[in-house]
């Protein structure tokens, strides 16, 4: 349901538009429009010149949040106070200054002392090993004339070492067990030999152990000074860590606060290049919906007496060249298929919203495509699953708008298998069909089984003869709406195609044989649903036989007339006859793939029959959980996305654009 919008615009002094912008920003329900220069004559377009310092502190704030609270702070005072314009953004850029360098400088000092007492804790064993090797780690390093190194290397490089170094006599080395993949390797020779002894090391994957140069020299001190030096790192972090929960306090009372002036601030910068101004006066204009009008009047006239009248409100109809905002609501039932109709297109305002007719005939289609009453509670059952899952998205699309379109896909699939007898591909168990006249296992019925296909193929021709004829009655009714007399009358999508297309479609029930009673009845539901003929009026030796054959060239004529009146040329007209009689006959014909789907499942009961004549219980129970767990994954995914074209291609093509653009209110 499309609902209607005007025009607002209001024109006040200069020194009030920041406060009204936030008001109108706090309600939520008026989409601004951009001004143009010109539009107003002694107005010129507004430029507000600190949208991007504003931004730039939005960028700051969050990284300063970020980093204090994560992924929030419980304790946050929240700030109850209005803000009705924008905050100097020199005040805001002094405050958050000062936090980021009171915070920000404390917590990357812990950071560096955390990294530095980890540091210690993993190199004091290491220094313990070395010590028990008579190697002090406080002497390794480059001297005067020799170096020292000690670093690990895999264990399996300990030959290819013993090898290279093994007879070497200006070198110093020692091999230390250390763990199961890796040793420790200490070298020490003169300085000389430094470059050739690295190129060596880096051969052995050799990864170099460094300890602090604050060490003590003297060997028992090392492991104290470790000690010593953890408590006084663990001291510093306690110390900086109650500073920092001090400063984090002081900040979280003014969070909220700043939070809300700069975004407050922000967004009223962003609109004000929507407005046009004067020298003393400025002027906004927007879409309001019809039934917010009484509450938007409310603000705007109190916010009138409160600036002692200096504000100028009128409402209007928007005009034939507005690009208008499309705002369609409907009824909670139905507006999970809200979500299909914007895949093909928002409804533009001057056409209908199709979202409940079109969201009832995917789930009828849907239903025929997979009749299963088990399948369908199954079905069921998974979009309540999704309805209340916690997640918000699944491969982008949103999982509980995709949770209610199962439902109702799920509750039409168990109608459809109710009347069929089919039960997870189980014909007629527990009962029978409740279709009059249909037996369990009919596909296998040799004669029976044409009969069944063909009155499928009936019911799925007269599905989509419905569809499109009510598709052309929608598109007629939105010509008319919209003052397009000559393409509702004349149009092929109009009253000429409609008779168009009820004509062929009874020249083509004669041409494919149907029969027709002597008293010229119409009767589209046979009174057997297996056996029963389709019924046209007027056909056999009754001269009304050429009606629709007059009905098809008259309307024919009709739209090929309509090109002539708007000066189109011939070949542009005849092109135009020849796609609209292949697409209404193609378009019908299509729908025949219902019938083909609900075939292919039934298939699937008459495989589950064979497995189990093969291979006895066993491999019944095998086949009937596999099949149907194959069945219920393939047939809804494919189903769903046949439903779906069917009411893309064949039915919103005939009345549908969907060239709308959202309403998009502004809100604070």
């Amino acid at each position: 349901m499309i609902i209607p919008v005007k025009k607002l615009t209001v024109v006040t002094l200069k020194d009030y538009m920041d406060e009204l912008l936030t008001v109108l920003g706090e309600m939520g329900v008026v989409e601004l429009k951009k001004l143009s220069q010109g539009e107003i004559i002694g107005f010129k377009e507004t430029v507000s010149e600190d949208l991007a310092i504003y931004a730039g502190l939005w960028d700051r704030f969050k990284n300063l949040y970020s980093k204090i609270c994560g992924d929030g702070c419980p304790n946050i005072r929240l700030y109850t106070g209005k803000i009705t314009s924008k905050v100097d953004h020199s005040l805001l850029d002094a405050k958050l200054k000062s936090y980021e360098f009171k915070l920000l400088s404390k917590i990357n000092e812990i950071e560096n002392l955390v990294r530095y007492l980890r540091e210690l804790e993993e190199k004091e064993p290491i220094a313990k090993v070395l010590l028990d090797n008579d190697i002090n780690p406080a002497n390794l390093g480059e001297y005067e004339n020799i170096f020292a190194i000690v670093g690990f290397i895999p264990s399996e490089k300990e030959e290819k070492v013993k090898q290279t170094l093994g007879g070497l006599s200006k070198i110093i080395w020692k091999l230390i067990d250390y763990s199961e993949n890796e040793k420790i390797l200490f070298i020490t020779a003169l300085i000389e030999l430094k470059d050739d002894i690295q190129k060596f090391l880096e051969m052995i994957n050799f990864k170099e152990i460094t300890f602090p140069k604050t060490l003590p020299k003297e060997k028992e001190n090392v492991l104290k000074w470790f000690e010593e030096e953890k408590s006084n790192v663990r001291d510093k972090i306690t110390t900086l860590t109650n500073k920092l929960e001090e400063d984090k306090k002081e900040f979280l009372n003014e969070a909220d606060y700043l939070k809300k002036a700069i975004l407050t601030s922000y967004k009223i910068a962003s609109v004000q290049n929507n407005l046009l101004e004067s020298q003393t006066m400025r002027v906004l204009t927007g879409w309001v919906p019809e039934d917010q009008l009484p509450r938007v009047d409310k603000v705007l006239q109190d916010f009138k007496k409160k600036t002692s009248g200096k504000l100028i409100v009128t409402y209007s109809s928007p005009s034939h060249d507005d690009e208008v905002p499309t705002i369609f609501r409907n009824p909670k039932l139905f507006r999970a298929y809200e979500s299909l109709i914007r895949q093909y297109g928002i409804p533009n305002p001057r056409e209908i919203d199709p979202t409940i007719i079109a969201g009832i005939l995917w789930s009828i289609m849907f239903g025929y495509m997979f009749p299963d009453w088990g399948e369908g509670i199954v079905i069921i059952l998974l979009g309540l699953t999704f309805v209340f899952m916690k997640r918000d998205q699944v491969m982008g699309m949103r999982i509980k708008s995709l949770g209610k379109l199962m439902i109702g896909a799920g509750i039409s699939a168990t109608i459809f298998g109710l009347l069929t007898g089919s039960f997870f591909l189980l014909e007629g168990f527990p009962f029978e069909p409740l279709w009059p006249g249909l037996r369990p296992g009919w596909l296998e019925i040799e004669g029976y089984n044409t009969v069944v296909i063909i009155w499928l193929l009936k019911i799925a021709i007269y599905i989509g003869i419905a569809e499109l004829t009510l598709g052309l009655l929608l598109n007629i009714y939105v010509e008319f709406k919209n003052g397009h007399k000559l393409e509702a009358l004349l149009g092929e999508h109009g009253l000429a195609g409609l008779l168009g297309f009820l004509s062929l479609i009874l020249l083509s029930f004669e041409l494919l044989g149907s029969m027709a009673p002597g008293d010229g009845a119409l009767t589209i539901i046979p009174e057997n649903p297996i056996t029963g003929k389709i019924v046209i009026p007027g056909f056999g030796q009754n001269p009304l036989t050429y009606i629709p054959l007059a009905t098809l060239l008259l309307s024919l004529g009709l739209i090929y007339y309509k090109f002539k009146i708007e000066g189109e040329g011939a070949i542009t007209g005849a092109s135009v006859l020849f796609e609209t009689v292949l697409s209404f006959l193609t378009n019908t014909l299509s729908f025949a793939r219902l019938a083909g789907f609900a075939i292919s499942h039934v298939a699937f009961a008459v495989v589950i029959v064979k497995l189990a004549e093969l291979f006895g219980v066993a491999g019944h129970l095998v086949s009937f959980i596999a099949l149907n767990a194959f069945v219920l994954t393939l047939e809804l995914i494919v189903v769903m996305i046949q439903a779906l074209r069917l009411t893309f291609y064949e039915f919103l093509t005939k009345f549908y654009r969907g060239t709308g653009v959202p309403f998009k209110p502004f809100k604070i």
